[in-house]
C-alpha cells in the first residue's frame, strides 16, 4: 500500500473524523476492496471534499490526481504535493506527465485514487467518461474500486453557496479485476466505466426521498440555469435564499430540499434542477443553430479576473471587462484604452474547462488563459457551447 505522508497520519483521526461526523458519512461494501495494492480508486465526481471523504473512511492512502490549475497556489501547491502527495493533471486534454507518475506509483505498489468524469456535475447526473481515461485505466492493468458518492449532490451542489443538512453515503459498487477489461477495446471499456459510475441524484432521490435542508438552498443557482422555462429568455435567472425568479417574466420558483423547483404560481412548470438543466441545453443548441448574423448571441456578462499562465504563475491581464458570445468565438472588451479586444475563435481551443464555479480555464493557440465571471452569471452556457462547437467541427471533418 501507500505510505501515509505525515500530514494525513495527523488528519486522518482529527478533522478526517470530524468531517465524517458533519457530513453525517455512511460506509457501504467497503469489505471487498483489496488488501493489498496496486489499484485504483475511481468514483463518481459531486462534492469538492469527495477526495476527502474517501480518504477518511478508509486506512490507506490515496495518491489523487488533481487539478493542476490548483498547484499553482503557493500554499496549497505545496500542501498537495508534499502534503498528501497529491498529482497534478491539466483539466481537459491529455497529460503525459500525469500518466507517468501514475505508473511510478503503481508499480511501487501503491493506490491512485481519479474522478474520470474529470469535473464535478452541475446538476447530480454523471457526466460521460472520455475515451482518453478509458485508455489509461487500460494501459495500467491493476484492479478498479469503483465508489458511488451518493448524496453530496444534495449535501452540496457545486454551484451552491452554502451546506445542506443531510447524509451522504460511500458505496462500493465493484471491483474491476484486470482480466475483465484487458481483452476489451477502449470503446468497450469507456462504456463498461460509464455503466458502473453512472450515478443520477434525481433518480436516487426518487427511490428514497432525502431531505437536505439549507437556510440559502437556491442561491448561487445562476451558476448552472441560464435560461427560463417560462418566456425562454436567457441570462434572466436569478436566485435570492430559497427563490429562483426571472428578470423578464417575473416567473418564480421554490427549490425545496429535494433540489426540485416548484412553482409559486401557475404558470411556469415544477422541474427537477436535472430536468431544468437538460431543457435548457436544448435550448441553447436550438439557439446556436439559428442564424445570427454577426450579432451577439446573448446579453453580455461582466468579466472580474483575466489571466494568463505562464509557468506555474498566474498574470493578471484585467480585472474588469465584458465578455461578448457570437456563435463560433468569445470577445473580451476592457474599459482600459491600453488593452485591445481579445478574440477567442472557439474551434481553435484546444481544451475547455472550468474550474471552481465560475472560472473558465482553456488553451488557445499555446497558451492557456483563465477567465473568470461575475457572480449571476453561468459559465455553464460556455463550456455546453464549445462543446457544441467542438461537435460541429467533428460532424463537418466526418
Amino acid at each position: 500500500m501507500s505510505k501515509t505522508p505525515w500530514l494525513i497520519t495527523l488528519l486522518r483521526p482529527t478533522y478526517g473524523a470530524l468531517l465524517n461526523r458533519t457530513h453525517r458519512i455512511r460506509r457501504e461494501n467497503f469489505g471487498i476492496i483489496p488488501t493489498e495494492g496496486p489499484f485504483l480508486v475511481i468514483g463518481n465526481h459531486v462534492h469538492t471534499f469527495d477526495p476527502m471523504f474517501i480518504s477518511a473512511a478508509v486506512r490507506f492512502h490515496i495518491n489523487w490526481v488533481a487539478g493542476r490549475y490548483l498547484f499553482k497556489f503557493p500554499f496549497l501547491g505545496i500542501l498537495l504535493a508534499k502534503g498528501i502527495g497529491a498529482i497534478a493533471k491539466q483539466q481537459g486534454k491529455s497529460d503525459l506527465y500525469t500518466i507517468r507518475t501514475i505508473r511510478e506509483k503503481l508499480a511501487r505498489g501503491e493506490v491512485v485514487g481519479l474522478f474520470p468524469e474529470g469535473t464535478r456535475t452541475w446538476d447530480g447526473d454523471s457526466l460521460p467518461v472520455p475515451e482518453a481515461m478509458a485508455k489509461m485505466i487500460k494501459m495500467f492493468r491493476v484492479p478498479v474500486v469503483v465508489f458511488h458518492i451518493e448524496g453530496a449532490f444534495g449535501a452540496r451542489p457545486r454551484w451552491a453557496v452554502k451546506d445542506r443538512k443531510g447524509p451522504i453515503t460511500l458505496r462500493v459498487k465493484g471491483v474491476l479485476q484486470p482480466e475483465e477489461f484487458s481483452s476489451r477495446t477502449v470503446g468497450e471499456l469507456t462504456q463498461i466505466l460509464n455503466d458502473r459510475l453512472y450515478f443520477s441524484h434525481e433518480e436516487w432521490q426518487k427511490q428514497h426521498p432525502v431531505s437536505y435542508r439549507g437556510k440559502v438552498r437556491a442561491e448561487g443557482v445562476e451558476d448552472l440555469l441560464f435560461a427560463c422555462p417560462s418566456c425562454s429568455s436567457f441570462s434572466t435567472i436569478k436566485a435570492r435564499r430559497d427563490t429562483i425568479t426571472c428578470s423578464h417574466c417575473s416567473a418564480s420558483w421554490v427549490l425545496d430540499p429535494y433540489d426540485t423547483a416548484r412553482s409559486a404560481d401557475r404558470n411556469p412548470p415544477t422541474l427537477t434542477l436535472r430536468q431544468w438543466h437538460l431543457w435548457e441545453s436544448g435550448e441553447l443548441v436550438r439557439h446556436l443553430e439559428k442564424p445570427n448574423g454577426s450579432s451577439p448571441l446573448f446579453p453580455e456578462d461582466q468579466g472580474i479576473l483575466f489571466q494568463r499562465i505562464e509557468g506555474d504563475s498566474f498574470v493578471v491581464l484585467s480585472r474588469r471587462f465584458l465578455v461578448h458570445t457570437y456563435r463560433n468565438r468569445i470577445v473580451l472588451s476592457f474599459s482600459d484604452d491600453a488593452m485591445e479586444e481579445k478574440v477567442f475563435d472557439l474551434t481553435l481551443m484546444a481544451s475547455f474547462a472550468v474550474n471552481a464555479k465560475r472560472t473558465m480555464e482553456f488553451s488557445y493557440k499555446a497558451v492557456i488563459y483563465r477567465v473568470r465571471l461575475e457572480h449571476g452569471a453561468s459559465s455553464v452556457r460556455y463550456l455546453e457551447h464549445y462543446q457544441y462547437m467542438m461537435n460541429q467541427c467533428v460532424e463537418e471533418n466526418a
